[in-house]
């Protein structure tokens, strides 16, 4: 028998920020509503560099544990977030009408994101930008909690 070796995964340290920001303050899963470890689930997959830290004018992500994360990752119907009025799945099936229906998006926000996702751009410049960006929302978020 042989093992597969998988790559040791180095997480981005403006991705360990963005991972912060997101979690301040959070101490349940959105989805379970269970005390567990939390995770940053993006909305839109980490691959896009356009919308990989967005906070505004949409957040790219929400908080979930590790089970309700796997969840997310593998129920989103593409297809349904460019056309809401043809879904036909209900919250506990299809991640996007979970996420207006209890999390707060409108089908608007998950459109912008979604076609904000396939905007081209340069990633050196985006991280450098974000990065700037989430440490001055973490100070905010630091100062406003004390």
């Amino acid at each position: 028998m042989t093992f597969q070796r998988f790559r040791k995964y180095i997480c981005d340290p403006v991705d360990t920020l963005y991972s912060k920001v997101i979690r301040f303050g959070e101490k349940r899963c959105w989805r379970c509503k269970k005390h567990r470890a939390l995770q940053c689930c993006h909305i839109m997959s980490r691959g896009h560099y356009s919308t990989r830290f967005l906070l505004k004018p949409v957040r790219n992500a929400i908080v979930l544990c590790a089970n309700c994360h796997v969840w997310m990752d593998t129920h989103f119907m593409d297809a349904l977030i460019l056309q809401p009025e043809k879904r036909v799945f209900s919250y506990t099936e299809e991640s996007y009408t979970f996420l207006v229906e209890c999390c707060g998006y409108e089908w608007k926000d998950l459109q912008m994101l979604k076609i904000m996702s396939k905007r081209l751009c340069n990633s050196k410049l985006e991280k450098i930008r974000a990065k700037k960006e989430l440490e001055t929302e973490l100070k905010r978020l630091c100062k406003s909690n004390q």
